[in-house]
C-alpha cells in the first residue's frame, strides 16, 4: 500500500511570460486658449498611458507633432513601466504668415520598442483674424512712413 501527494494550488495568478504589446492610451487638452495670433506658441499636453503588460518592460514613447509648412513644434520622449502615465508637454508655434482660421495638429505617441503600436490623434490651433491698426505710421527698415498726415 504505497501513498501518493498531490499539492493544489488556486490562489496564486499566473503572469503571461510573453510580452503582450497594446498601444498606449493619449489624451491631448491644449493648456491656454487655442485662438491665438499668428506666431504665437500653443502648449498641449498629452497624456501616454503605457498599457502594455509588465512583460514589455518600460517602454520608451517618442511624442512629436506634425504641423503646418513654416510652423514649429517641439517634441518630447517619455519612458514608461506598464501602467504608469506621464504628461509630454509639446509646444506649437505658427508662422508669422500664418491667415486666421483653424487648423489641425496631428499628435504622433510613438513606441520605441514595436512601432506597430503607435497612436495619433488631433488637436486645433486656431489663428485669429488679423486686427488692422490706424496705419498712421509704419516703420520700415528703420525709415517712417505715414500714410497720412493731420493738419
Amino acid at each position: 500500500n504505497g501513498f501518493a501527494g498531490v499539492n493544489v494550488s488556486f490562489g496564486d495568478t499566473v503572469t503571461p511570460s510573453v510580452c503582450e504589446m497594446s498601444a498606449p492610451s493619449v489624451s491631448v487638452k491644449a493648456t491656454s486658449d487655442t485662438q491665438v495670433n499668428a506666431g504665437d506658441t500653443v502648449e498641449y499636453q498629452l497624456t501616454v498611458t503605457n498599457t502594455a503588460n509588465d512583460v514589455c518592460g518600460t517602454i520608451r514613447f517618442d511624442v512629436s507633432a506634425q504641423v503646418e509648412s513654416g510652423w514649429q513644434a517641439s517634441s518630447q520622449s517619455i519612458s514608461l513601466a506598464s501602467g504608469e502615465s506621464s504628461v509630454a508637454t509639446i509646444a506649437v508655434t505658427s508662422a508669422l504668415s500664418a491667415t486666421s482660421g483653424d487648423y489641425p495638429v496631428t499628435f504622433n505617441v510613438v513606441n520605441t520598442k514595436d512601432e506597430a503600436y503607435n497612436v495619433a490623434t488631433q488637436a486645433t490651433y486656431a489663428v485669429a483674424e488679423q486686427q488692422t491698426g490706424s496705419g498712421d505710421v509704419v516703420a520700415v527698415d528703420d525709415n517712417v512712413q505715414m500714410s497720412k498726415v493731420s493738419t
